[in-house]
Formats: structure tokens, C-alpha cells, sequence
């Protein structure tokens, strides 16, 4: 399993629709909206990288209202 955290900066005024969008993929896990540099973080978590990188793309080519996204891949999960 991979897990990541993918941080996303919105168009302003657009968070929620984005929010809502995300909660539609069954890989999206958590949903935060943030302060900061980036406006929303969610953890997701697919079975192989390439399922992730599809993921990615699937979310950049959907939600038109995302400006960036940086995606954190987990190295190891700590107790």
C-alpha cells in the first residue's frame, strides 16, 4: 500500500467545491482545508504507485480549480 499526502493551492473562494470533489474519490482518505502556503491537504492511499500517480493526474485534469498540488509520499509509518 502507498500512502501520501497531497496538498493542493485553490483559486480563492473554491476550497469547498474541491473539498466536496475529493470526497468523491474512494482513494481520499482525510480532507483538511489549511493555512498557509497550500489551502487543503488530504491523505490517500492506493495500492501502488502507479495507482497514485493515475490519481494525481485524474485530479489535475478534473478539478480545474486546483493551481498546484504537491504530493508527499510516505516513507514510513511510525506509532
Amino acid at each position: 500500500m502507498v500512502l501520501a499526502y497531497v496538498l493542493f493551492k485553490i483559486i480563492p473562494g473554491n476550497e469547498n467545491e474541491v473539498v466536496s470533489l475529493l470526497k468523491e474519490y474512494e482513494e481520499v482518505k482525510e480532507i483538511s482545508t489549511i493555512y498557509g502556503i497550500y489551502d487543503i491537504i488530504c491523505k490517500v492511499e492506493t495500492k501502488t504507485d502507479k495507482d497514485l500517480s493515475t490519481f494525481i493526474l485524474s485530479v489535475r485534469q478534473k478539478l480545474v480549480h486546483v493551481r498546484e498540488t504537491m504530493t508527499l509520499i510516505s516513507a514510513e509509518k511510525h506509532k
